[in-house]
């Protein structure tokens, strides 16, 4: 399992885009969320869903889905990825390629800059 915050600026949008693996169950959180809440949505599959502050949104992200804060006001949620229950046999292949995976590039690269952020953030405020 993985947990970070996820902030969505005013008037800001994420690209449709799909999770890379389906071994993983994704769930947010909403801890704070604009009042004006017409305006701040997530689309996954053609479906739309409305975080409320204490709310769970709970998708599989390897289909195709955006976030959507047009608002003015930051939308803040924890965001978690669970790991897929599966038979015993498969969960075990499941757990050993999400933990493989930050071998590969697509994941390595997220990772190494979100620690130069880490470092410069608690340099800078820490």
């Amino acid at each position: 399992m993985s947990a970070y915050f996820s902030v969505l600026g005013p008037n800001k949008m994420l690209m449709p885009h799909e999770g890379p693996w389906c071994g993983v169950i994704r769930i947010h959180l909403g801890l704070i969320i604009p009042k004006d809440g017409d305006g701040c949505v997530l689309i996954c599959d053609k479906k739309e869903y409305r975080w409320e502050e204490g709310k769970c949104v709970v998708f599989d992200d390897t289909y195709e889905h955006l976030a959507v804060n047009m608002t003015d006001n930051n939308r803040v949620v924890l965001f978690l990825d669970y790991m897929r229950p599966l038979p015993k046999f498969w969960s075990f292949i499941n757990w050993c390629i999400v933990k493989s995976a930050r071998l590969i590039p697509y994941f390595r690269t997220p990772i190494k800059r979100h620690k130069i952020w880490e470092k410069k953030f608690y340099k800078d405020y820490g």
